[in-house]
């Protein structure tokens, strides 16, 4: 461009275009971009005409590409249909599939009678309490068959419990559903729990639709004030079928409670109050073989044993210790074998806390073969352990008693291991021992299961002279925390493995070993499994070896 230009803009504005527009080919978008951008002005007839041709060009184009996307489209929506017929073709052949091998489901082949006992397993009682589940429900809706299999089993609709302290649902849920059960149950014998403290239209609603079945009644737990048993006055002498019995009364009503005088099969009775004395219930006592006593004075649990002179299996729940037990007489029991004591606990009560001679020092059974004494198991709890004290009188109660111990249960117990030993020298009938021993806080010398435990249960074999401890034991259930000597353990159950050493020395084989861990195994299983190895050879051999953990 010529510098002259700058005083003649008109003329330079033509040239410039006229240059530019010098063989632009407009067909070409690179070249018709230049052209937008280099402010190109067509002007001469043949440019005009070029453009209305491009454009007529262009708008075909567009029309031709419409119309081909018009075409793509109908073709792609009857692909679609055709896509959507063989997907659906393809489900209802999956659904086939699946009906054809549900077929062959060995489960089609089960009789109905062994389903049924099947669903009675999975199927666990029925429960209204914060929320409802009715696990039968749930097998019916499986399919027609289960359905029609399960409203069958009236077994599956005897048995639930209500909480209706703990449920919000009113009398539009709870009567439709416990009438369905009732219904549905037919004549099978009829096992609930029932809880209310307060008196209200759905308590009354499901007493209603209960009493009228008392002739079915099997298994009863009642919890409640004791205007619960005045609302079912209508059972007394309609119990033919009633087993077991458990009643937990609140509150101060000392009325005297006797709707279950008249039970000819009552068998297993549980009392419980928290006013420390028994609720006043008549029950028939010379029936009575299962005794449970819970969270009441230990003289009154004493006075009610007196009377039941048929009790085989005694259970001593948390049952607190009276300041003045010099009226108290001291009570035999010729036919109890089994004997559960769960000693309470409590702060600041030296009366309470620990002893073991205050529960034994009444209590003569000479009959007596297991024998599981326990506190209650403060895992998570900040209470301090109180040490189990008067041991003596445990071997003691042995002697007086004239009794052969063959099974001893110690539950979060805070025992010692010389303690222990002590007691086990005088049960030489012992067969079954079980330890489970209190989680120690820190590094407690109170400790059970320590390694001069286990070298006093070993077995010498060479030293013939030597003192030995339970030479008829068979069984061992141990509950430790990782702080144990697994080789003085792994040691004492070889030395009880020994067939030919045992019957030279009168000793019994030791057959099964549950070894149960309350903290974590995962730093040291591998260690743990090493060091079990010489009795996981055993195995092969006869020798039962079971390891869990509560992690």
């Amino acid at each position: 461009m010529s510098s002259s230009s700058k005083t003649e803009p008109a003329n330079v504005q033509e040239f410039t275009t006229n240059t530019v527009a010098t063989g632009i080919d407009l067909r070409s978008s690179t070249e018709l971009l230049e052209a937008i951008r280099a402010n190109f002005i067509p002007s001469s007839h043949s440019e005009l005409h070029l453009l209305s041709q491009c454009i007529s060009d262009a708008e075909r184009d567009v029309q031709r590409c419409d119309e081909e996307i018009q075409k793509c489209d109908e073709e792609i929506q009857k692909l679609r249909v055709k896509i959507d017929s063989l997907q659906n073709e393809r489900n209802e052949g999956c659904r086939q599939i699946r009906r054809y091998r549900s077929l062959l489901a060995p489960i089609r082949r089960l009789c109905p009678e062994l389903l049924s006992l099947i669903f009675w397993f999975a199927c666990p009682r029925t429960s209204v309490a914060g929320k409802i589940d009715c696990p039968a429900v749930r097998v019916s809706q499986v399919c027609a068959r289960w359905r029609e299999l399960a409203c069958s089993t009236s077994t599956l609709w005897s048995s639930y419990q209500f909480d209706l302290d703990a449920s919000r649902y009113g009398i539009e849920v709870i009567e439709p559903m416990i009438t369905t059960h009732l219904e549905l149950s037919r004549n099978s014998p009829l096992s609930f729990a029932l809880t209310a403290f307060e008196q209200s239209p759905r308590l009354q609603c499901v007493v209603d639709a209960i009493v009228p079945h008392s002739f079915r009644w099997k298994e009863v737990e009642l919890i409640a004030r004791p205007f619960l048993l005045a609302s079912m006055s209508s059972i007394k002498g309609s119990l033919p079928q009633l087993h077991s019995l458990s009643i937990y009364l609140v509150g101060e009503d000392n009325t005297r409670q006797d709707l279950f005088e008249v039970a000819p099969r009552l068998q297993a009775l549980t009392l419980g109050s928290p006013r420390r004395a028994l609720p006043e219930c008549v029950i028939p006592c010379t029936q009575i073989i299962d005794f449970t006593v819970e969270y009441v004075s230990y003289s009154s649990a004493l006075a009610r044993l007196r009377a039941l002179s048929a009790v085989r299996n005694l259970k001593l729940n948390q049952c607190w210790y009276d300041k003045d037990m010099t009226s108290v007489a001291p009570v035999t029991l010729p036919n109890v074998s089994s004997v559960s004591i769960l000693i309470p606990l409590k702060l600041y009560d030296d009366l309470n806390n620990g002893s073991l001679r205050l529960r034994l020092d009444q209590l003569t059974l000479p009959n007596l073969k297991v024998l599981h004494l326990g506190t209650m198991s403060f895992k998570l709890s900040s209470l301090p352990p109180i040490r189990l004290h008067d041991v003596t009188e445990l071997p003691n109660f042995v002697t007086r008693s004239d009794c052969m111990i063959q099974t001893l249960i110690f539950d979060h117990l805070w025992l010692n291991d010389n303690d222990t030993l002590s007691i086990l020298r005088n049960l030489p009938t012992l067969q079954n021992l079980t330890i489970h021993e209190r989680l120690p806080l820190g590094d407690s010398a109170d400790r059970t299961l320590t390694t001069h435990f286990f070298e006093q249960l070993t077995i010498d074999h060479v030293e013939s002279s030597s003192p030995r401890l339970l030479t008829h034991l068979q069984t061992l259930d141990l509950q430790l925390s990782i702080c144990f000597s697994l080789k003085a353990f792994v040691d004492m159950v070889q030395s009880r493995r020994n067939q030919t050493y045992s019957d030279e020395l009168g000793v019994d084989i030791l057959t099964s070993v549950t070894l149960h861990f309350a903290r974590s195994l995962k730093d040291l299983e591998n260690k743990l499994e090493e060091g079990l190895e010489p009795l996981r050879a055993m195995e092969s051999a006869g020798l039962c070896l079971k390891l869990s953990t509560d992690w």
